[in-house]
């Protein structure tokens, strides 16, 4: 499939912009007419630091935003074979980072934004998403990092499938993510198989937000068989007593041996055709999946 040249504008939409001048605007009047406002219900010298601050906080912002927005024309450009970038949001240098090159990539909450995070060369390159002009573009960018560093026209057994049977043989230590093109963005499965024998599985809702995390050991029993072993759960949620109730429920001692005998296969996605890992024997043609509701595509490899 041939993806044609894309360009996406690479600076703080209008949206962002007026959230950011509402947030400080509102501080600011209530410092200025503090009769009329809850400064007058309210009169303590605690609360009237925090609208400070929050002004203050809030104003910085909005200019760099709007420094962004008007002056920085920056662009990212996705093609066939490469997606160039800019070094970083106040740089004029560009960077051309072609996807086979990139060695993993993550999404991650930092300052409390996303960003997507590349390894690219011994160096780390980031996509904010901030900076973007909506969840489309964003998600644009991240599908064709994805299907594109494990893309080929060639999907025969001697093409890149056979290179994944030989590669992980015997073992699936890495990163993996779920093998479903754009709908990841609403439900995905965040895979770490790590070499010392333990694992992680974070399992997303709407865009990437956490929702439950499983621990697991695992054992490579012989080539092209997994298995793992759930030893841990947590639900994502924000009270710590949710957290313990959760935790009472799971009984680690109750979970036994999960076998999987895996192969790699094309997986289509609305995107284009990638390598997807699989678990043979509880796979139909209508439902691919490796454990429980996916095929996994990987991301970067500890070897």
């Amino acid at each position: 499939m041939a993806l044609e040249t894309t360009q996406i504008d690479y600076r703080p939409s209008w949206s962002l912009l007026t959230g950011t001048l509402i947030v400080s605007v509102i501080p600011t009047i209530a410092l200025l007419h503090p009769q009329e406002s809850l400064l007058q219900t309210f009169p303590n010298q605690s609360l009237k630091l925090f609208f400070t601050i929050l002004a203050g906080i809030g104003w910085i912002i909005f200019l760099l935003l709007s420094y962004l927005k008007l002056f920085r024309r920056q662009q990212i450009t996705i093609d066939n074979n490469e997606i160039t970038i800019p070094v970083s949001i106040w740089s004029d240098t560009m960077k051309t980072l072609t996807y086979d090159h990139i060695s993993s990539f993550d999404i991650r909450n930092i300052w409390g934004t996303w960003a997507l995070i590349m390894d690219y060369a011994g160096k780390q390159y980031i996509i904010w998403y901030f900076m973007l002009p909506s969840e489309t573009a964003f998600q644009t960018i991240l599908t064709a990092i994805e299907s594109k560093r494990h893309h080929t026209t060639d999907m025969t057994d001697n093409g890149p499938i056979q290179q994944m049977r030989e590669k992980f043989r015997h073992s699936l230590v890495g990163s993996w993510t779920a093998a479903v093109g754009s709908f990841n963005l609403a439900m995905d499965e965040h895979w770490e198989i790590r070499p010392d024998g333990t694992g992680t599985i974070l399992s997303t809702g709407s865009f990437y937000y956490p929702k439950e995390k499983k621990f697991f050991i695992w054992k490579q029993t012989e080539p092209m068989v997994f298995a793992l072993k759930v030893t841990g759960f947590m639900g994502c949620v924000d009270s710590d007593d949710d957290d313990e109730e959760i935790d009472d429920v799971f009984d680690p001692e109750a979970e036994e041996w999960y076998e999987i005998v895996y192969d790699f296969i094309p997986v289509s996605t609305d995107f284009c055709t990638i390598v997807g890992l699989i678990d043979k024997n509880r796979s139909t043609s209508d439902h691919e999946r490796f454990y429980e509701l996916f095929p996994l595509s990987a991301c970067g490899v500890y070897l």
